[in-house]
């Protein structure tokens, strides 16, 4: 697994993959456009994020994920970030230590940390380069993957996020 200390474009993933808390968005918020599995929401300031909920078979939801677009591109470690992500996990017994595990396709996987927990769940959040970028519009499965305390010992959690309409909910933004 890649450390997403060490890799600038693991980096920039990881502010796109925060893993927190699921919870519903926020009230002041309306779904401006769906494209394929991604909600674009805009507050009334006209500020928008692409967002995508999964629900476990009982509908449920556990993960939400939510990707905003920089307003002026940051250079980190000589690489152009465009856009930041977080995945919000919701309120379980996860294992902090082990992070979120995320990976595009049959790539390479990679960590991010959680940066915040509370009441609502746990949060990672990333900074996305444009080749980071990239690899979620050439995408077609986001897979994550935390570990959650159980009563027989550490159980791996695990989602997949569509890339449908990825490309033309990010054009929203």
């Amino acid at each position: 697994m890649i450390n997403a200390h060490r890799n600038p474009l693991v980096f920039a993933a990881a502010a796109l993959l925060s893993v927190g808390l699921a919870g519903p968005a926020a009230a002041d918020e309306t779904v401006k456009a769906t494209h394929g599995a991604w909600e674009v929401r805009c507050n009334e300031a006209d500020l928008c994020e692409m967002t995508q909920t999964y629900k476990n078979d009982e509908g449920v939801n556990l993960m939400r994920v939510s990707i905003n677009k920089l307003s002026e591109a940051r250079n980190v470690d000589g690489e152009e970030m465009v856009a930041v992500s977080r995945f919000h996990l919701a309120p379980v017994p996860v294992l902090i230590r082990s992070g979120v595990s995320v990976r595009i396709d049959e790539g390479d996987a990679f960590s991010t940390p959680f940066v915040v927990c509370g009441k609502q769940g746990c949060m990672t959040r990333s900074l996305m380069s444009q080749d980071f970028l990239q690899n979620f519009r050439d995408g077609a499965t986001v897979e994550l993957q935390a570990l959650v305390e159980t009563r027989d010992g550490p159980k791996a959690l695990k989602a997949a996020i569509s890339l449908t309409g990825f490309t033309d909910a990010y054009g929203e933004l």
